[in-house]
């Protein structure tokens, strides 16, 4: 029995973003020039990490240039007042259950309840089923008004659908953009790029992702993969 290779180590790249980039990011990303070079030639899904003041929605702004994927067309979506969430994703309604449970709810009867009903955090996880289901592509503030627990299974879900949903678009890039650093490593990503740090983490896709440890050089350590039911 031949015993499998173990996965190369990711690549890490200092200085991925250039002076001017990194100057237009302080500016709200006037000014932005070109793409973000080091990114692989071939991924699917990237994250973007950073703490509020790191630039991070300038760069979501700029997405188009810099990672080549385009800033939604549809206007935000508005949530019917007096109809259940479940009824709103306009997919079948075991594939609606299914997507709502993976971005991270947990029981079927809060699936019933209307979105005005919704805490802060249960507005983000239905938001982010619809927008899986609707192909949105751009993910800003992911993991936003949940528990550090909670970002981290909404993620490991996040990460799921996209891999075994046939209701999804598996061809499409993706980019997810978070203050939430320990949930990183259940997104699976493409690609991870720090701002905090100007590092950017391609990994192997035949390896685990990998965690970014917050203003200190680089130092890759293996996470283990969502399990994805």
């Amino acid at each position: 029995m031949t015993t499998p290779a173990s996965a190369p180590p990711p690549t890490v790249i200092q200085n991925a973003l250039t002076d001017v980039q990194l100057a237009s990011l302080r500016v709200g990303g006037h000014g932005w020039e070109g793409a973000i070079e080091a990114l692989p030639a071939s991924w699917l899904l990237g994250c973007i990490v950073g703490s509020p003041a790191s630039g991070k929605n300038s760069l979501y702004r700029c997405a188009a240039y810099a990672v080549k994927v385009p800033p939604p067309t549809t206007k935000p979506f508005n949530w019917p007042a007096n109809k259940a969430v479940v009824s709103c994703i306009f997919t079948s309604p075991d594939e609606s259950i299914v997507t709502l449970q993976s971005c991270g709810f947990a029981s079927t009867p809060s699936l019933l309840r209307p979105f005005g009903s919704y805490s802060g955090g249960e507005r983000m996880k239905a938001g982010l089923a619809r927008g899986v289901l609707a192909e949105q592509r751009l993910f800003d503030d992911f993991g936003a008004a949940v528990s550090n627990d909670a970002a981290k299974s909404v993620a490991a879900g996040f990460a799921c659908l996209l891999q075994q949903s046939e209701r999804i678009e598996r061809n499409e890039k993706r980019v997810v953009a978070t203050s939430f650093r320990d949930m990183v490593p259940f997104l699976q990503a493409d690609w991870v790029l720090d701002l905090d740090t100007n590092a950017l983490v391609v990994r192997c896709h035949s390896g685990p992702t990998h965690d970014i440890p917050r203003h200190t050089k680089i130092a890759i350590e293996d996470n283990p993969a969502p399990v994805c039911r």
